[in-house]
């Protein structure tokens, strides 16, 4: 090689001698010094361009591959400054090229910018199966990668001054020296990343504790910082991660990504792409995929759209769409021609017709085919100089096979039976797959495998890979768990055997083709696949996973138990890995994967060929066949999509799973020996929430107090405080909506006597999202105020703001405020607007910014800004302050936008019991800002219009307030404060 050809070419002696490792590329003969013949050439295989089956021989496609190859042309070479990143979307379906195409294009370019001599980033990844909840699945390691090129490219990284020499005064004598020192250097390298990240941070303007969080979250490193009491902020990362990429890759004349099987990748990892789309210039980025289905939750099918439309308006727009076909009969032709190593018009049209009907056109089964026909030697030049079958060539033996299924399955006849078993156990494994797992399976005890053993496993895997099945990728990492041991003795063993070892563990296999891992999985009789399924779960699982902390594996592993039948392990998993996304706030993500977990308890019926009643969509015989354990966790995970989404306000299909978790926990003979019954209590509190906003009907509270009461009974008799104070909480509360203040007081001093913050507060949250008996403190002062008993009232306020909030947990924004909101509005009437302002953005409005970012939501971030807004003028009012007409006019600009003033049922009916309706403070805000024109200049037409907003906010607060004896409070001051007011102007 040399500076201006960068590759590596060789002839065949070398070819031969380096076959075990490598696949290689044909190019035509050249004349060599010292030769007389012509000399083979071959070109290496990179792991990559082998890993996404770059074949030699690329035929068809022109139309497409010039679209490709000319887009990458003016993203190089167009001078403008400006030129944007464009999006390239390759459907088809499997084996039909999609991976060949897209490499050979890559290819292309890249020689090109051999050619222009300029400089081009390529980042090639590939999406995995069962990850599409796997937050920044591809991501995460792409961002790796480039961290660690980045790292070992800067001069400024390799001074070692922060190295620090082993101490072994103190360290683990159970590790040997090189140990040691590999621990140690793993610790230096995960420094450096974190400096980086740290600088990154700093560059692009975000906060330099994201960095601690993205270290821990997405790179697998151990934190240098405290992260317990911060949160992910699900777009704040996205936009981190997409400007991470453009400022790393940013000193490239051109940045080329390619990601392979997208319908795969995750909703935060399309978020990311729909990013860098937005904002990268001289990006090209490759989507590979199978046809993606217009129910993919995981893309954003609105962006999708538009970028459609604006390809069909614009010439050069940012997205191509490319879908593939089958290949013509010119194209196959053309493959064996090359193959063959002849001209295509050599070939006669019996062998050409035969090869296209057998294949039927599909590129992958084309390639294995004439691969078949070469190896196996069936044609031979003819006297008239055509190519045509082998003289002697029987009919059956022409018939080579009668679909891909038959071909794949006569090369793994080529393998003997234990070597046919292993395969079955990799794919059963996985499509991607690591050494050490498959030796983990493979092995009788945990910790002891023998070196024949695992030589006679890489040498089985070994062949897979030359005959083109299998592809090995090596990864390094920390050493694995495994050892090799010729005896029972672990200290008789070599250490450089198993250091080798080691080695070989760190290696990972994936499939070449999805093609074989489904010929290999159909070869299994399905008891067979459960049983190795269970294996594979039991061996890898280890001790119960108590917290999900990498996804990845997680999921993997419910993989395993659900397609072993064990249908409780995958159960009780699905809710730990349901609570990891929960802590991401991907709530949709969440109802996805639970669904899908509840989905396979139904198939499970089906499969089984359960007939008669179905319950919840589930077999009757089967839910009367589950333990109580099961049973348990089958209702929780339909608790957990239920409150999922009554978060994303989807009030119906809450109400739907809230009552097929009832129907469950009704139906089976064996819910009585159910011991945990807080499960129930669950059931209880999420139906009467559901309730208690209006979002499933329920006249004269009726249904509230059945709950309620039952849930008092039940709880009493279970004995336990936390779900005895939500019981009276709801109980009081429901009272409280029917008028009747006193009886809800006095609910309520049965709840004081019971509860303590600092000792209940964090296990009501865990077990009901939010502290709803703190949140009681709040409503009783509302309750007091109507009665008159003022000076009770302020005790609770005094006591909910000094002892009870400090034990609130801070990032729980939903619960602050539903403690504070009452609170607030007393503060304000009383005459003690400042105190509530600084409260409110003490405990609510900053603490939000502080721990969710600007990108994230909350169920009543839609009231913060007038919040804020409202308790700013009052504070004005009270105390005579403003003279700023400029921002004045920007509040007025604001309040009469048409955005302002429109919320629906679900939004305004929890708020009224709170004291406040949004109407009724848009309305006030109107007010305030009338008032204070009064004081200083005067606009009469825009004084009329914000008499006539606020004149139609009071009439809608009107409706939703008057009639329900449980607002009055809210109801009151909307007549006496606000409506009154707006009469007198």
């Amino acid at each position: 090689s040399s500076a201006n050809n960068k590759g590596i070419l060789v002839d065949d002696a070398v070819r031969l001698m380096a076959s075990k490792r490598f696949d290689f590329f044909s190019h035509r003969p050249v004349k060599a010094k010292g030769y007389i013949d012509l000399v083979p050439i071959f070109e290496p295989m990179s792991a990559i361009e082998r890993q996404w089956n770059k074949v030699g021989n690329f035929v068809g496609r022109e139309r497409e591959l010039k679209n490709l190859v000319n887009i990458g042309r003016r993203q190089l070479v167009d001078k403008s400054d400006a030129i944007k990143a464009r999006l390239v979307l390759i459907q088809a379906h499997s084996g039909l090229g999609k991976s060949s195409l897209a490499m050979q294009a890559m290819d292309m370019i890249r020689r090109m910018g051999v050619k222009y001599d300029k400089e081009i980033k390529i980042t090639k990844n590939v999406c995995k199966d069962g990850e599409q909840q796997v937050p920044f699945c591809v991501f995460r390691q792409i961002l790796h990668d480039l961290l660690i090129e980045e790292i070992e490219n800067d001069s400024k990284y390799d001074d070692t001054e922060d190295w620090e020499p082993i101490d072994d005064s103190g360290s683990d004598s159970s590790l040997s020296m090189d140990e040691a020192l590999e621990k140690e250097t793993e610790n230096f390298n995960e420094k450096r990343l974190f400096d980086r990240l740290y600088a990154l941070c700093k560059e692009l303007n975000y906060n330099e504790e994201l960095a601690d969080l993205i270290g821990e979250n997405m790179l697998g490193l151990t934190p240098l910082n405290d992260t317990s009491k911060k949160q992910l902020p699900p777009n704040e990362l996205i936009d981190f991660v997409a400007d991470a990429f453009l400022k790393i890759t940013s000193e490239s004349n051109m940045v080329l990504s390619a990601l392979d099987d997208v319908q795969w990748m995750d909703s935060l990892s399309w978020k990311v792409v729909q990013r860098m789309v937005e904002r990268g210039k001289r990006l090209l980025i490759i989507c590979i995929s199978r046809p993606i289905d217009t129910s993919n939750v995981s893309i954003d099918q609105q962006f999708l759209k538009e970028l459609r439309e604006e390809s069909q308006l614009e010439k050069n727009s940012r997205f191509t769409e490319i879908k593939l076909e089958a290949f013509t009969k010119s194209d196959v032709r053309k493959l064996l021609s090359m193959a063959f190593g002849c001209e295509g018009t050599c070939l006669t049209d019996e062998v050409c017709d035969y090869l296209y009907e057998q294949s039927g056109g599909m590129p992958y089964f084309c390639h294995e085919i004439v691969g078949n026909m070469i190896r196996k030697d069936l044609l031979e030049w003819q006297k008239d100089g055509s190519v045509d079958w082998r003289s002697g060539i029987t009919d059956c033996q022409k018939a080579l096979h009668s679909n891909m299924n038959d071909l794949l399955l006569s090369r793994l006849d080529d393998f003997k039976s234990d070597g046919r078993t292993l395969l079955q156990v990799c794919a059963v494994l996985g499509f991607e797959f690591s050494l050490k797992e498959l030796l983990t399976v493979q092995s009788r005890s945990r910790r002891r495998i023998r070196p024949k053993q695992i030589e006679k496993v890489e040498g089985v895997l070994v062949k897979a890979d030359k005959e083109g099945i299998l592809v090995e990728i090596f990864q390094g990492g920390a050493n694995t768990e495994l050892s090799a041991t010729d005896g029972e003795d672990d200290d008789d063993h070599d250490n450089n055997q198993a250091n080798e070892n080691n080695d070989f563990a760190q290696k990972s296999y994936m499939f070449r083709h999805a093609i074989w891992r489904k010929c290999l999985l159909g070869t299994m009789l399905e008891e067979r696949k459960r049983e190795l399924h269970k294996t594979i779960a039991t061996k890898l699982g280890g001790d119960d996973i108590t917290e999900v902390v990498e996804p990845r594996s997680a999921m993997k592993l419910f993989g395993h138990w659900r397609d072993s039948g064990d249908l409780g392990k995958a159960t009780e998993l699905a809710i730990k890995i349901g609570k990891y996304l929960d802590g991401w706030l991907l709530l949709k993500q969440s109802i996805q994967f639970c669904t899908e977990a509840i989905q396979m308890w139904k198939d499970f019926g089906c499969v089984n060929g359960e007939d008669g009643e179905s319950v919840a969509g589930m077999s009757s015989k089967i839910l009367d066949s589950i333990t109580p354990d099961q049973l348990n966790s089958l209702a929780r995970l339909h608790i957990s999509v239920a409150k999922n989404y009554s978060n994303i306000r989807d009030a119906v299909n809450s109400n739907i799973f809230y009552e097929n978790c009832d129907l469950i926990l009704s139906t089976p003979a064996v819910v009585a020996k159910v011991e945990d019954r807080s499960v129930f209590f669950v059931l209880y509190s999420g139906r009467f929430s559901l309730l208690y906003i209006g979002a499933i009907p329920d006249d004269g509270l009726i249904l509230q107090m059945e709950i309620a009461n039952k849930f008092v009974e039940q709880a009493q008799i279970h004995g336990d405080p936390v779900h005895i104070c939500r019981a009276l909480s709801m109980k009081s509360l429901t009272l409280s909506r029917q008028g009747k203040f006193e009886e809800a007081i006095a609910a309520q001093k049965q709840l004081e006597e019971i509860y303590h913050a600092e000792t209940l507060c964090a296990v009501l949250c865990q077990e009901y999202s939010c502290d709803h008996t703190a949140q009681n403190y709040g409503y009783s002062v509302l309750w007091y105020q109507v009665l008159g008993r003022s000076e009770e009232a302020m005790l609770q306020i005094d006591f909910i703001l000094e002892e009870l909030m400090p034990q609130m947990p801070e990032k729980n924004m939903h619960n602050t405020i539903m403690i504070l909101y009452p609170v607030l509005f007393v503060l304000k009437e009383i005459g003690m607007a400042r105190k509530a302002e600084d409260v409110f953005l003490k405990h609510i409005y900053d603490c939000f910014y502080k721990f969710y970012g600007k990108d994230s939501t909350t169920y009543f971030l839609f009231i913060y800004e007038p919040l804020r807004v409202l308790f700013r003028l009052a504070r004005y009012i009270e105390e005579g302050t403003c003279e700023d007409d400029e921002e004045l006019r920007k509040l007025e600009d604001w309040v009469l936008s048409s955005d302002i003033g429109t919320y629906n049922p679900l939004q305004w009916g929890p708020m009224c019991a709170m004291g406040r309706d949004p109407y009724c403070i848009i309305s006030e805000i109107c007010l305030m800002l009338i008032t204070l024109r009064c004081n200083g200049r005067n606009d009469v037409e825009r004084r009329q219009l914000l008499l006539e907003k606020g004149l139609e906010q009071a009439q809608k607060s009107t409706e939703c307030t008057q009639g329900n004896p449980g607002f009055e409070y809210a109801c009151k001051h909307q007549n006496e404060r606000v409506v009154a007011k707006f009469s007198n102007l």
